[in-house]
């Protein structure tokens, strides 16, 4: 997108501040409020009047003017694009819609991303707003006392949606706080621009479980296996398909990054 000209975005998330601090950063101080000023004049009427044969006299009939002053208040959408304006003019933004090897390596943390594919709740959001529903109703098959308690324990800490957008093979996730959603979980089920940062590249013996976005909790490989087992049949009928680790776990080519910003 250009950063000059007019342009009208639909946000489906917004962190404003992290737009804010941004910006602040790259205008040393952020004004939340403008006053522009405006002077409507009036043309004056100078020159010569008299009467034919009589000295003329030079006439200045003075100037009106109107001085409009309007107070602005910065919003969400004229914050962003001030700071898309920014990252644009300084070629800080790297536009992906395709990727390949090359571009993927190239790509450094902290990067600023603008990434534009369909966005997927990942098979662990899904499971979970589904266990909020139907949690008294399931039954677990081992250890369930203790694996309903944990299954209950991750429920009450996701107050975000884990999302993955795929370019190709590549694989990008981030964890979006519900707070700063403006769309619901199936209507962000779509094709966005997704303003962004990177935050990790996964090296090639690297993994990345999902429960890793929630603060405190980690799961190694075979905890996951061992929740799998805890779930019930009736999840592949609703999921479509069998659960695995690899809906749990991710794998290079992938990388975790922190969106500003949803839209389209």
């Amino acid at each position: 997108m250009s950063s000059d000209g007019f342009v009208l975005r639909e946000f489906a998330y917004f962190d404003r501040q992290k737009v804010e601090d941004f910006l602040s950063g790259i205008e040393n101080g952020l004004s939340k409020e403008t006053t522009e000023t405006a002077r409507q004049i009036n043309a004056g009427m100078k020159g010569k009047v008299g009467l034919p044969g009589v000295v003329s006299l030079e006439a200045d009939l003075g100037q009106k003017g109107t001085t409009l002053q309007e107070l602005k208040t910065a919003t969400d959408a004229s914050l962003f694009q001030r700071l898309y304006g920014h990252l644009s003019k300084y070629k800080q933004i790297r536009h992906l819609e395709t990727i390949d090897e090359e571009v993927w390596q190239d790509i450094k943390d902290k990067e600023m991303l603008e990434l534009v594919g369909q966005i997927e709740p990942s098979t662990v959001q899904i499971l979970i707003e589904m266990l909020k529903s139907v949690m008294p109703l399931v039954k677990f098959q081992k250890n369930a006392r203790k694996n309903k308690e944990m299954l209950r324990m991750l429920t009450s800490f996701h107050d975000s949606i884990n999302i993955k957008i795929m370019l190709g093979n590549y694989k990008f996730v981030a964890s979006l706080p519900k707070a700063k959603m403006r769309v619901s979980q199936q209507e962000l089920s779509a094709r966005y621009s997704i303003l962004c940062r990177v935050q990790r590249k996964l090296q090639k013996d690297e993994t990345f479980d999902f429960f890793s976005f929630v603060p405190g909790i980690r799961f190694p490989r075979e905890a996951v296996e061992r929740m799998i087992e805890t779930f019930p049949s009736s999840t592949k009928a609703i999921l479509g398909k069998g659960i695995s680790t690899e809906d749990f776990i991710i794998s290079y080519p992938a990388m975790t990054v922190t969106p500003i910003a949803i839209y389209r």
